[in-house]
């Protein structure tokens, strides 16, 4: 199961702000769910701000996303 189907899932809200930011603003799909999860669950802003810094390290190493992002 694709990572974008399990969050229409499992964050349907989420999910649907993500979807709505991304036709309006350009942004990419996994940006535009970082920025809605936020939004609605600052809580979450640790998890977002290190799943960027992963991602980040990744593309400067040159390697591929394990989860296939």
């Amino acid at each position: 199961m694709s990572l974008r189907l399990r969050r229409w899932l499992l964050a349907p809200v989420t999910s649907w702000h993500a979807h709505s930011l991304a036709k309006l603003t350009g942004l990419s799909h996994e940006q535009a769910w970082e920025k809605a999860r936020v939004i609605l669950h600052p809580d979450d802003m640790p998890f977002v701000r290190q799943a960027r810094q992963d991602r980040a390290d990744r593309e400067r190493d040159g390697e591929q996303d394990p989860r296939g992002r």
